[in-house]
């Protein structure tokens, strides 16, 4: 899932703080921006994740593909440990074809203080 202007990768924040409400840019090579049920899996532990679908996505056409923001909560960022890995499928719901990535882990930085405020 590459393209000639190297649109596939990850955006920063590359290290996610716990307690913070970051945005996760992720630049894919498809334009799933219309016509796709799109999931991005989070592994916060073993056994442990989450999942942000459409609803919890903004996803944006670009010249190589599209561009997928996901907006972290205080709560999901407080459940996640030392690092955590992030995997997105996606469905065409008119063909049935599934797309998805590799794993991709994130560093994440432990605060002290870790209730919501």
């Amino acid at each position: 899932m590459r393209c000639q202007s190297d649109c596939y990768k990850v955006d920063k924040p590359l290290v996610i703080v716990q307690g913070t409400t970051p945005v996760l840019t992720l630049n894919v090579d498809y334009d799933l921006s219309q016509g796709y049920n799109v999931r991005i899996a989070v592994k916060t532990g073993v056994n442990k994740y989450f999942v942000l679908t459409n609803e919890d996505l903004t996803i944006t056409q670009t010249d190589c593909g599209c561009a997928i923001m996901c907006t972290f909560t205080q709560e999901q960022t407080l459940t996640m440990d030392k690092n955590i890995s992030i995997q997105l499928r996606a469905k065409n719901e008119s063909t049935n074809k599934i797309i998805g990535t590799l794993e991709y882990e994130i560093r994440v930085v432990r605060v002290i203080d870790k209730e919501v405020i």
